[in-house]
């Protein structure tokens, strides 16, 4: 079978591949719907100064930090026009559903 088709597999079968898939203790935890045109990402960050949560995406990797907790995801989708906000010890990402380009983008968390 041609490599695209393996490609083509693993786009729809998983949105997000976890890095950290042991369920390490220094990792964050979440939680992800795909709905109505949009990915809605939920990340536990419970106690911490919304300043000292840093969101990143490098290529097609996300990168979540908050105190010394980390949760890097690969992501299929277009990060630049990503919202973040944090609300209730929980860090709220919405990612609109299209296809991404690569690059380096920073969130601003509201």
């Amino acid at each position: 079978m041609p490599f695209n088709y393996f490609n083509n597999i693993f786009d729809t079968f998983s949105i997000f591949n976890a890095f950290d898939a042991f369920d390490n203790i220094d990792s964050l935890k979440y939680s992800y719907e795909d709905k109505d045109g949009k990915l809605f990402l939920n990340v536990e960050v419970p106690g911490i100064d919304p300043q000292r949560i840093k969101v990143e995406y490098v290529g097609n990797l996300l990168l979540i930090e908050a105190d010394n907790k980390k949760l890097e995801l690969t992501c299929i989708y277009n990060m630049s026009m990503m919202t973040a906000e944090v609300r209730n010890g929980m860090l709220y990402l919405i990612i609109p559903t299209q296809r991404q380009n690569a690059g380096k983008v920073k969130v601003d968390i509201k």
